[in-house]
Order: structure tokens, then sequence, then C-alpha cells
């Protein structure tokens, strides 16, 4: 059984090459080994496993040519506003763009990455305002403000410091100096 499967495999039988194509093989000494039942369970056993293994290395290479593409977006330093028109008008030459053969395809991954450029800028853009609400909070306790402050007057005290002007509003800064004062209370 082992000789007859090393001749389907040294021959390069296809996996969709039916029963009737194993004439390539007949002049093989090693055919004539196994009965005629016998080569046909072997012969389908192989065709089975060897469907599973190219499957398998199909999917392998997809991956790996979806891996590229990713990585060609990510040098391409895409972000939330980019278009796929765009990205593909600049980067349709690369061989990473082309290995992913469908545009379809293409585009469903450009679109997928855009989300997840879209998650991290939020995210990110979050993190800044948490970071400039506690440096500005870390601002009125240097300047020992205490829950009878008014703001009229703090704000005299900390409008020059970069701390003070990176909040994007003066409502805002208002806000943040109201909850400070609630929090000193507390």
């Amino acid at each position: 059984m082992r000789s007859f499967l090393q001749v389907l495999h040294e021959s390069e039988v296809s996996t969709f090459s039916p029963w009737e194509e194993l004439y390539k093989i007949v002049f093989d000494s090693r055919y004539l080994l196994l009965t005629s039942e016998e080569r046909k369970q072997v012969f389908d056993k192989y065709v089975r496993e060897r469907a599973e293994e190219e499957r398998k290395e199909k999917k392998k290479r997809l991956q790996q040519k979806k891996n590229e593409f990713r990585q060609l977006m990510e040098e391409a330093k895409l972000h939330s506003k980019s278009s796929f028109s765009d990205f593909s008008s600049k980067h349709g030459r690369d061989e990473r763009f082309k290995g992913i053969e469908k545009v379809r395809d293409r585009e469903k991954f450009f679109n997928e990455y855009i989300v997840e450029v879209r998650k991290r800028e939020k995210e990110e853009k979050e993190r800044k305002k948490e970071q400039v609400k506690s440096d500005f909070i870390a601002l009125l306790k240097e300047k020992s403000v205490g829950r009878h402050s008014r703001w009229a007057e703090i704000k005299k005290k900390v409008d020059l410091d970069p701390r003070y002007k990176a909040v994007e509003s003066s409502t805002l800064r208002e806000d943040y100096f109201r909850e400070y004062c609630k929090l000193v209370k507390d």
C-alpha cells in the first residue's frame, strides 16, 4: 500500500482526478502489487488526504497574502478618513496589493482595517482627553484651590499655564473646576 501511495505522489496524481486516470501509472511495477479493489481504496484515501492538504495549503497561502496586504496598509499609515480608492491608486502596483486577487476582498480587508484604525484613534483621543483633564486637576491642586474658591479668581491665576490652554474650551475648564471643587468638598 505504501508503495502504491508513493507511486501516486511521484506521479502527482491530482486530487480531482477520476479513478480512470490511473492509466498514467499502469506501467509502474508497483501498480500491480495490489488488487483492483485495494488500489481503489488506497486511491480514494489518497484523494481525500491530498484534498485536505491542498485546502490547508491554500488557506495558509491566503492568510499569508492577507498578512502581507495588512502590512502594506500599516506602511501606508492610513487614518480614519482614508479611502479605498486613494489607497488602491497609490499602492495598486505593489505585489502585496495584487496578492489579494478579488477587488471585493481587497476592499473588505481595507474596510476592516479602517474600522480598527478608527477605534484606535478614538481610544487615543479619549486617552488624551483624560490626560488633559488630569493635568488640569493637578494644576488646580498646585494652586491650592479649595471648595470655596471662585472660578473668576482662579482663572486669572492659571490662564497662562499650558495645562490650562490644553483644555479645549472655557466651558469645559469651568466644568472641570466645579468637579474638582465638589471632590475637595467631599
